[in-house]
């Protein structure tokens, strides 16, 4: 048989929003260094899908992406300009769940043969093959900010971040009435950027 590996990119959007909590150590006049630990509730979600035309049937892959929650554990290294304004770089460990949704379309009344023990021509105008999963992945991150102080205690932060929490494989299986054991592996790459806003309270 012939495998073909088609790459797509999911427009995924979404708003996040948690707390942290962190620790900075002055080590010179314009020299700071920290640790920072913080946690986000997340809407991020994304969706693709193609459609082709093979043997006289319409046929539709579509996955589905979502990122439920994630945070990250950072080193950051920032250089004071002036007694109010940090630039900063950081980096670190990358956590969250993520969920991946998977499905295989016939959209035509003609059915198709799937090369092995499945047979789709029972399937038409339905989902024939799906599959879905969930769990806890860790990944990296890295980014750089700016914050700058409004008050002797509070300050305001701006940052960007690239989170990768790797990959993840969602096989498709046969959905009734299909029956069979042919399988269809949707690969999903966990990895997005965002650009957060927030304030920091020192005590």
């Amino acid at each position: 048989g012939t495998y073909r590996s088609h790459h797509y990119s999911p427009n995924t959007r979404g708003f996040a929003g948690g707390g942290q909590t962190g620790y900075n150590w002055q080590l010179s006049r314009h020299w700071i260094v920290g640790l920072e630990v913080d946690l986000q509730g997340s809407g991020a979600e994304g969706d693709a899908s193609i459609t082709r035309t093979f043997s006289g049937s319409d046929l539709r892959l579509s996955a589905e992406q979502k990122v439920k929650w994630f945070g990250t554990a950072r080193a950051r290294m920032g250089y004071l300009f002036g007694p109010g304004t940090l630039v900063f770089g950081t980096a670190g460990l990358a956590y969250g769940k993520t969920e991946a949704n998977a499905d295989f379309e016939v959209l035509s009344s003609i059915g198709i043969a799937v090369v092995g023990t499945t047979n789709l021509n029972a399937c038409t105008m339905q989902v024939c093959m799906s599959g879905s999963k969930a769990g806890t992945s860790v990944g990296w991150t890295a980014g750089a900010g700016i914050e700058r102080a409004l008050t002797d205690t509070v300050s305001f932060k701006a940052e960007y971040l690239h989170v990768d929490l790797g990959s993840e494989t969602v096989r498709m299986v046969a959905q009734a009435p299909v029956t069979g054991s042919a399988f269809i592996d949707a690969k999903f790459k966990n990895a997005f950027d965002i650009v957060r806003v927030g304030l920091n309270v020192r005590f």
